[in-house]
């Protein structure tokens, strides 16, 4: 016996991530939606996928969402598939989730978006209620990259800002964390306390000879600490 079922959908929807320097941050670049479901809303970028590879699909859904520069392309990584009968109103879709890590910026520097409020937003890891299971896919994005931090060199040197200290290391995993445990299930990942020590045995990291810029004290007035990517292969 057979039974007729309704074919799903295919998406792909990414999580643009990158560093902000002002704010010492991980952000999120959102679209807003300008069909419904979830008019005018937030949303993760995300395109149906037609006649085209994955990651063309991403590259248009980043292109048309949120207004990213044709001639930026950047690190992506799989984050997973999501399916489920009740993640999108319209039908039954399956969506493979991509995450892709851009430079680091500052506010008011240029970036990889056209300048455009009403057609995207920076917003922190923090974000919640976003349509669909848009949550669900930022968390496990977060899992994902955190997981990767420390261990994948181009990830790392993707997302962290050049050079860095190690406080400021330690925020973007707290915030990955933080955010990665709020996953339904799935047993959280205690975020790594980085050290001065742990960090020195990376070999592809490396002490910076100098602070390029003030960067705070530690200590009994001893400036911070500051680390880049070595030379070393």
């Amino acid at each position: 016996m057979t039974r007729d079922y309704p074919q799903p959908l295919v998406s792909v929807d990414v999580v643009p991530i990158r560093y902000n320097y002002d704010t010492a941050a991980v952000e999120i670049i959102l679209g807003r939606r300008i069909f419904e479901p979830a008019l005018g809303e937030l949303a993760l970028p995300g395109v149906l996928v037609g006649h085209e590879h994955i990651d063309d699909a991403a590259a248009r859904a980043l292109r048309v969402k949120v207004g990213m520069l044709a001639d930026l392309a950047p690190l992506t990584r799989s984050v997973g598939v999501f399916d489920g009968d009740l993640r999108d109103e319209r039908g039954p879709t399956i969506s493979i989730a991509q995450l892709a890590l851009f430079p680091p910026v500052r506010d008011g520097s240029s970036t990889p978006y056209e300048h455009d409020p009403k057609r995207h937003a920076p917003v922190g890891l923090s974000i919640r209620g976003l349509p669909f299971d848009h949550d669900k896919i930022v968390s496990e994005a977060a899992r994902a990259l955190l997981l990767l931090l420390f261990a994948d060199r181009e990830v790392t040197q993707a997302l962290l800002p050049h050079p860095f200290t190690t406080v400021a290391a330690q925020q973007v995993v707290d915030s990955l964390a933080e955010r990665a445990a709020t996953l339904e299930g799935v047993s959280a990942i205690p975020a790594p306390q980085l050290r001065p020590r742990t960090l020195e045995r990376t070999e592809w990291l490396e002490q910076a000879p100098a602070p390029s810029q003030p960067r705070g004290r530690v200590g009994r007035g001893r400036p911070a600490v500051e680390w880049c990517w070595s030379k070393r292969t």
